[in-house]
């Protein structure tokens, strides 16, 4: 009796496959290109950097999860939270073993705004800019950036020209 074999095969299949997706696939991992969404449609963006080594044990984990939505044609909004985790020995003192510490911090809360100005599809140059505000109980942050991106056939060409400033906030 094959069929539940078959019957569950298909239904796996049709669970994990989508008809159509609407959100925008990011090519780079540190540049962005001129691309935004239509107006109405959102997506959950995820980021996640893991670092762990030097002389004695460290991991630290930290994690991004944006909420990207297309508020009018050519113009979409980001909102970003970030938290951090990490886990380090510690010696308080030369003589006494280290002792392993383990913390969660809330980074900072961004928004995010880009507009487009062309797409690299249909005009000769895409061309964008990014506005995005930082802030979190030990910084304050802005960032401005320009995007420039060409498509050549398959070829994707990006250029992001930015301006940053971070100020340090003092613990209370």
């Amino acid at each position: 009796m094959k069929f539940p074999g078959l019957f569950l095969r298909t239904l796996l299949l049709c669970a994990t496959t989508s008809a159509s997706a609407a959100a925008t696939e990011r090519h780079f991992g540190y540049g962005y290109e001129s691309a935004v969404l239509n107006p109405g449609l959102a997506q959950l963006s995820p980021w996640t950097t893991a670092r762990v080594g030097r002389a004695d044990y460290y991991s630290r984990l930290e994690a991004r999860l944006g909420f990207e939505l297309g508020v009018l044609r050519n113009l979409q909004a980001a909102l970003f939270w970030d938290v951090s985790s990490t886990t380090a020995d510690v010696r308080v003192d030369p003589a006494v073993h280290s002792s392993r510490l383990s913390t969660t911090d809330f980074e900072s809360l961004s928004l995010q705004l880009k507009y487009k100005f062309s797409d690299p599809t249909t005009d000769a140059l895409g061309f964008a800019l990014l506005l995005e505000g930082r802030g979190g109980p030990s910084l304050a942050a802005f960032e401005a950036r320009a995007i420039v991106d060409d498509q050549l056939g398959a070829l994707l060409l990006v250029c992001n020209v930015f301006g940053a400033g971070i100020e340090p906030l003092e613990p209370h």
